[in-house]
C-alpha cells in the first residue's frame, strides 16, 4: 500500500474518531516525529505497557 494513502487514511479516521468531518480535513505535509529517549528507551527494550487517560 502506498505510504500517502496509509497516511491520508490514519487522518480520516482520527478526524472521525473526534468528530471532525472528514470533508473539511486537508493535509499539507506529514514529516516522521523523531522518537523521545523514553519512547526509544521503551521500544530498545520491548517493554509493552497500555496508555491511559482520566475521563472528562
Amino acid at each position: 500500500m502506498d505510504e500517502q494513502l496509509i497516511v491520508a487514511m490514519a487522518v480520516a479516521c482520527i478526524a472521525e474518531e473526534n468528530g471532525v468531518d472528514t470533508k473539511h480535513v486537508v493535509v499539507r505535509s506529514f514529516k516522521e516525529v523523531q522518537k523521545s529517549s523514553l519512547e526509544q528507551y521503551i521500544a530498545d527494550k520491548g517493554i509493552s505497557y497500555h496508555k491511559y487517560q482520566l475521563g472528562e
